[in-house]
């Protein structure tokens, strides 16, 4: 349906140009004949007159059917998507750092089946949690701006603690409400990630977060609760 939409905007755009230079040219026949007896200021004013008009409501049509466009595009890139997939299970007694843990588990599952020698062949990624250059980059200005000394190397990437440390790190900057939804968004795609891009990951990585929390809860004895999307 988005395409078809998509299409009709752009064929619609493309038969108003393409109308307005063939209605411009009938028009200029017809005014060549109708101004012949007048003389030539006459003409020239009525002529510029006409043209001005012509061009302006050419204009306006495709001013309108740009903006259509325009708007269409930008609903199609920043609409929210209801996930399929939700957090499923909360439970108080687990700590912050335990929910952390599993939600890394199942990144990890999802990026490299945890496991820590992994490089990816397409991109910097390294690690179980295939973590960037670039991430451990910013890693170290974000240490750096908190007056930190401790510095992350590129090593680092391929231990699970360490990697740990940077997811942590990361979504206390970027991430400080904990929400689960963002930190799995936003690791795919950045702190600025869109819905569209990220929802296929998103959908990936919390089908095995709710799996693993399942299976932890299950061990613990307890009853599974509707979780309310928060880290903390």
């Amino acid at each position: 349906m988005k395409v078809i939409i998509f299409a009709t905007l752009l064929t619609l755009i493309y038969v108003s140009v393409t109308l307005g230079i063939s209605t411009w040219n009938k028009i200029n026949i017809k005014l060549k004949s109708i101004l012949m007896g007048m003389d030539a200021t006459s003409k020239a004013i009525k002529l510029c007159i006409i043209r001005l008009v012509v061009i302006s409501v050419c204009f306006v049509i495709l001013l309108i059917l740009s903006t259509l466009l325009g708007i269409y595009i930008s609903k199609g890139l920043n609409k929210t998507v209801e996930p399929t997939s939700e957090v499923k299970y909360e439970f108080k007694g687990l700590s912050r750092l335990d929910k952390v843990t599993i939600l890394m588990d199942a990144i990890g599952e999802i990026e490299s089946k945890n496991d820590s020698t992994a490089k990816s062949s397409i991109s910097t990624a390294s690690g179980h949690l295939q973590i960037l250059k670039g991430t451990v980059d910013e890693c170290n200005n974000i240490l750096k701006a908190k007056g930190e000394s401790k510095r992350f190397t590129y090593d680092d990437r391929h231990s699970k603690e360490k990697s740990k440390d940077m997811f942590m790190l990361l979504n206390e900057k970027y991430n400080p409400k904990g929400d689960i939804e963002r930190a799995i968004r936003m690791w795919n795609g950045g702190p600025n990630y869109s819905i569209g891009s990220t929802q296929e990951y998103y959908e990936r990585v919390i089908k095995e977060y709710n799996k693993k929390m399942e299976h932890v809860l299950n061990s613990l004895g307890v009853e599974l609760i509707k979780s309310s999307y928060r880290l903390d």
